[in-house]
Formats: C-alpha cells, structure tokens, sequence
C-alpha cells in the first residue's frame, strides 16, 4: 500500500523481515523499525520452517510461499467456523480443535507451483495408489465398525482412525499434471530435487506428463518430516484438496476433445482419491423401516448412505427411461419403490415425519439431561415432603399451646 510522505514523496511500508536461514548461512535481515512494519511469515512463525523448502521441488529460496491445504478463510468469521466445522466432523485431524493455519493445513511450495495448484488449478498434489490403498482400508474399516455400532446403540460415533500407520505419518504423494499444455507452456522446464538426491529438469512430454532427459516420470516424493506428528502435513486433508480439482475435471474436461487425454493410470489415482473422499464424507445411516423388513433387508438399507444434498458439486445420476416391453403403470411402481426405499433410507415414516438420528454429541446431551432431570424430580420430591412437614408442625405446634395454655 502506497503512500504519501510528510514531504510530499510517494513511499511504501517498510518491507518484510528476511528470516534466518542457518543452514545456508543466510543471517536475518531486520527492516528498520516501525509500527507499520509487516513480517510476511509472521501468521506461521514458529509453526512452519521456511528451511523444509516446497514440499514437491525440495529447492529452499527465499521466493517460496506458504499455502494452506484448506484454503484459508479470511475476514468471513461464520464461514471459517463452518469450514473448522467440517473437519472437526471427520474426525481426520488427531486433535480436537483445529485451524485453517494449524502446521497440519501448512505447506511451503515454489510460487508458480502455489499458483498452479490454487490459482489454477493446473496441477494437483493427491496420495500415492499405494497410500490410497491403505487409507481405503482403514477408513472403510472404520465406516463398518460406526455402521454396526450405530445398528446396535442407534447412536452415530465419531470416527476412530490409527494415526500411528506408516500412511499417515510418512504418506508418499504424486503429482498430478492436469492440464499439462498451461503449466510449463512453450518447453519451459521445472527444475526439481523431488528425491533429496539431485536437482533434475523436468518438461511436458507428448504424453501430458512431467518427465525428464532420459523419459522417467516424475518420481513420487515425502513431505518433510516434522518434530511432532500432528504437525506434519495431514495426507487426509491433501486428499480432500486433490478430490475437488479432480471431481471438476472429470465433470468439466473429461471429455472434452480440445483437452489432451491424461493416461489411464492417472484417471485411475484420481478416481481412487475420489474414493477415498466419498468414504470420508460418509456417515452411518439410521433407518427407519417398514414393518414386515427382514434383518437382511435392515443390514442393506442401513449401509447405503444416499447423496448428501448440502455438499457441493454433487453430481446425481437420473434414471434413465425405461427399457422394451415395460408400461407407464411399471414405472410408476418402480417409481413409488424407489420412494420408499429412500424415505426408509432418510428416516420417514410413512406419514412423511423425519427424525434425523442424534448425533454423538447430541446422544451426549441427551445422556447427560437424563440424570440432571431424576435429580430435579429427587429434589421436588424433598421439596414437597419438607413443605408438607413444616405445614403438619405449624399445626401440631399450635395444638400443643393450646392444650397447654401457652400464649404465642
């Protein structure tokens, strides 16, 4: 922001402090002092180290940029709260209260890789398929055992996940080239050290992918190691980045003939990352069932969990029209099936009423009310007895002087 001097000269506010860089010898370089002096790291200082260098390139400059893995919001205080929200719901962050700028949600990256991945969205940074593979497991695991804990107690449980697995504490990750033709146009080069071993200049190649002098891909590669484990960045929330870049491509540029094709295996890292997005939205359901259901029949409808209407950019997949041979009357049955099978799968009644299944803190507060409420009746009851006695000794009192003639 510029501004106007006291003599009439156009100046700016002093320029950010330069942190210390011990490791390259780099002192730090301390503007002069003013109260409209700016530290750009200053939101992240002793959170993040400028040291760790962009997690894909590995390079350390003074040019790299911190980048929230959820995007950050700012001067919105009610939609930081939803979105803090959301993620306290998923239970993937081992702590109970996070932020948009928690260590977890920080990461530094090159700036054109910062603008590609955010701006852009021209790349993206998504799990490994081997690392897929495991969260998959783990999560899906956890999904059954809500679901059969939510049979047995009607209760919804938050999620239970080992942090201590090898998949979320040192994840390997892939960088994903999605529109290969913007990212590095006209032959430019991106020079990488994504291996810790040597730096490597990596082009387009004509198959869309990053590769280098010899035809190699671009290796997959760690986030740095951090001295806490909560601090690292959390492979869950990447994948929750990856899921929305990949879902609008695959929605908007799948198909699209002006768009070089991506190869088979990378729609298929991205189709499991997508998989593994779903089953982090998922929630056990509840379901109220007609009478006359079998215990089978109980089991299905309550492990089907129907699209959830208040997350964005859902894609819903209309049934088509019927096939040969089948009359207006059959579809109108099939029609009326399917109504019932997701009232029952929503929790209506056949009145139409639906009671959404409390959640674990709700069940909480409900617990809770439970005992508050026999103790408030417990105390009413002494409160009438102790009435009702003082009543009956007033008189008794008043009896006695009487009989005795003694005066009040």
């Amino acid at each position: 922001m510029s501004f106007v001097t006291p003599e009439g000269r156009l100046s700016a506010p002093p320029y950010a402090t330069v942190p210390e860089l011990p490791a390259y010898h780099c002192r730090e370089l301390m503007p002069r002092p003013s109260r409209q002096t700016r530290t750009a790291p200053s939101r992240f200082r002793h959170r993040v180290d400028l040291q760790e260098g962009c997690m894909v390139t590995k390079s350390v400059t003074y040019m790299n940029q911190m980048a929230h893995i959820i995007n950050a919001v700012r001067k919105d205080p009610e939609r930081e709260r939803e979105v803090t929200g959301v993620l306290r719901e998923l239970s993937i962050i081992p702590y109970w209260e996070p932020t948009l700028n928690d260590p977890c949600n920080l990461v530094v990256l090159d700036p054109r890789l910062h603008i590609a991945l955010d701006l852009y969205a021209l790349i993206a940074i998504t799990p490994s398929l081997a690392t897929l593979e495991s969260l998959i497991a783990m999560v899906r695991n956890d999904n059954n055992s809500r679901q059969d804990r939510a049979d047995i107690s009607g209760i919804v449980y938050p999620r239970l996940l080992d942090f201590t697995v090898d998949s979320f504490l040192n994840p390997e990750y892939e960088l994903v080239v999605l529109h290969p033709g913007h990212i590095l146009p006209d032959g430019k080069s991106l020079l990488a050290d994504p291996t810790a071993q040597f730096e490597t200049l990596y082009t387009i190649a004509l198959d869309g992918q990053l590769r280098d002098d010899n035809g190699d891909r671009f290796p997959s590669f760690h986030a740095v190691t951090r001295q806490k484990h909560g601090d690292r960045p959390n492979v869950f929330l990447i994948a929750l980045n990856a899921g929305i870049k990949f879902e609008r491509y695959l929605n908007t540029y799948l198909h699209d003939p002006d768009v070089l094709e991506l190869e088979p295996e990378v729609i298929e890292l991205m189709n499991r990352n997508n998989e593994l997005v779903e089953l982090l939205y998922w929630q056990p359901n509840i379901a109220q069932l007609a009478q006359g259901s079998t215990s089978t029949e109980q089991g299905l409808y309550n492990r089907r969990n129907p699209p959830r209407a208040s997350r964005p950019n859902r894609i819903l997949l209309e049934r088509g029209s019927g096939g040969e041979g089948e009359t207006d009357d059959e579809d109108e049955d099939e029609d009326e099936d399917e109504d019932e099978y997701f009232d029952a799968l929503e929790g209506k009644d056949e009145g139409g009423n639906n009671d959404p299944p409390l959640t674990f803190t709700q069940s909480l507060v409900v617990m809770a009310l439970t005992p508050i409420k026999l103790l408030m009746i417990f105390l009413a009851f002494l409160i009438f007895i102790g009435a009702t006695a003082i009543i009956y000794l007033d008189k008794l009192e008043n009896w006695i002087r009487r009989a005795w003639g003694i005066s009040s």
